[in-house]
């Protein structure tokens, strides 16, 4: 047995996954080809590393001539400028989903008064049609 192998343990493999290490890197780190059986071993299958932020992708489309050898062109006005009206989209898709959010939460907070004046209501025998 690996000496690197016996020192995994599920609390070293969960804090390497927290560090953004995928099993690949964990697996060969420890000496190992694959984390399969060790993980079923552990009962860990399934895990996965946290998602970041820096996870996300981002509005703007990755452009299709970046492979590190070529220098991506100027943008042109045009393309300058559809990046603009995609960020106002953008700016304003987030404003209405602050609306729409507030806009939610005064309902559930009508439908909790109105749940409490009916209830009033039933309490001193008055009848709602």
């Amino acid at each position: 047995m690996n000496k690197q192998l016996s020192t995994l343990t599920p609390e070293i493999y969960l804090d390497l996954k927290d560090k953004n290490l995928n099993d690949v890197q964990i697996a060969k780190q420890y000496g190992m080809r694959t984390l399969t059986e060790w993980k079923k071993q552990h009962n860990l299958k399934g895990i996965k590393r946290p998602i970041n932020s820096s996870d996300y992708i981002s509005i703007a489309p990755r452009d299709p001539w970046t492979n590190g050898a070529e220098k991506a062109p100027e943008d042109s006005p045009a393309i300058s400028a559809l990046r603009e009206a995609l960020q106002d989209k953008y700016k304003e898709i987030k404003s209405l989903q602050n609306h729409l959010n507030r806009a939610n939460s005064a309902l559930r907070a009508a439908e909790a008064r109105e749940e409490h004046y009916l209830e009033l209501l039933k309490l001193n025998s008055i009848e709602v049609t």
